[in-house]
């Protein structure tokens, strides 16, 4: 239902029958469409929404819509579980995809621990056809394991940290669904990534490089989603006058594009006032320029945005151009 008017509307109530369910401003605007729910009402069946505009200066004007509502009966919506024969098997990302879900994650097989991608109906709550087996899987569990995003044309990509020699490597793969499984590639020794977002023609993963034992800068790499092509690698750490021996460990764990910006979370250490290392969360954010392809090259562009905590390493990486891909750089954390 809409309410025309040419002039500002101050207040409007709504009711469903008799029973009143907004009270409240309204933006200027010539035309305002309603979502109309009520608690007092729930069920089934025809609904009369009537709604009255109060002007500013002191007219009114109602209109009535008659709507069938259908609601679905509380708790029939709860998909079963769903469990994979094998004593090891679990989903650590999702993303929407069409009217359904595509999951990642991993399930044990006669080779070990392998990352696995699987489509889950959006009615039946039930996987469609079988896992896609992607390939061994290193780390699993919330934060660390196997992470999906979808691109612009239904596709997903899976990453995930593959074993490798007694070191670990960050792999991707392209996976659509319902057809064979599309090439893996692989980062360099000593990686790992726990998050994974897509920004046009860009695979963005987000994760970490060992730098001792135990010990780690936070990475991100922007990866080319047709050839897998590192475009841009960057590594953020603490300050050198902070970490002179670079013994501070930093984790990124999640990543979201937002509007026109990489938003990624994670953790790092830091001496509290007692002067032993406490884990903080540590946020940055990156402005996205335009990616492009040229000469069948692809790439991308991005850069962090002002900050209040700057790290040398962090500008150092940021303001260095690989093979012509970086146009302008500068970097910066919230801590």
């Amino acid at each position: 239902m809409s309410v025309s008017t040419s002039r500002p509307i101050e207040s409007i109530d709504i009711f469903d029958g008799d029973t009143p369910l907004v009270l409240g401003a309204a933006p200027e605007n010539p035309v305002l469409v309603f979502e109309v729910t009520s608690e007092n009402n729930p069920g089934d069946g025809p609904h009369k929404i009537r709604a009255v505009a109060h002007a500013s200066d002191g007219g009114s004007g109602e209109g009535e819509k008659e709507l069938l509502i259908d609601v679905q009966p509380g708790g029939t919506d709860v998909w079963p579980a769903y469990v994979k024969t094998g004593p090891i098997n679990g989903f650590t990302s999702a993303a929407l995809l069409g009217n359904g879900i595509a999951t990642a994650g991993f399930i044990e097989t006669d080779q070990g621990l392998e990352a696995v991608a699987v489509r889950i109906d959006g009615t039946k709550g039930q996987p469609e056809e079988v896992p896609i087996l992607l390939g061994p899987v290193a780390v699993t569990g919330g934060g660390r394991g196997p992470a999906i995003a979808v691109g612009d044309d239904e596709a997903a990509f899976v990453a995930w940290t593959r074993p490798d020699n007694g070191l670990t490597r960050w792999a991707l793969s392209r996976v659509k669904f319902g057809e064979p499984k599309g090439p893996t590639w692989s980062g360099p020794p000593g990686t790992a990534v726990h998050a994974i977002a897509v920004a046009g023609d860009v695979v963005i993963l987000v994760g970490a490089v060992e730098t001792g034992p135990g010990t780690h800068d936070l990475a991100i790499w922007w990866v080319s989603a047709e050839s897998g092509q590192v475009l841009l690698p960057k590594t953020f750490a603490a300050p050198f006058e902070e970490d002179m021996l670079n013994v501070f460990d930093e984790v990124a764990r999640g990543a979201a594009v937002v509007g026109d910006e990489l938003v990624v979370i994670g953790e790092r250490e830091i001496l509290d006032e007692f002067n032993q290392p406490v884990r903080r969360a540590v946020v940055l954010r990156y402005l996205l320029l335009a990616t492009s392809s040229t000469s069948g090259r692809p790439r991308a562009s991005s850069w962090m945005r002002t900050e209040p905590w700057r790290s040398r390493r962090c500008v150092q990486a940021a303001s260095s151009s690989r093979a012509g891909a970086v146009t302008r750089g500068s970097a910066s954390a919230s801590c």
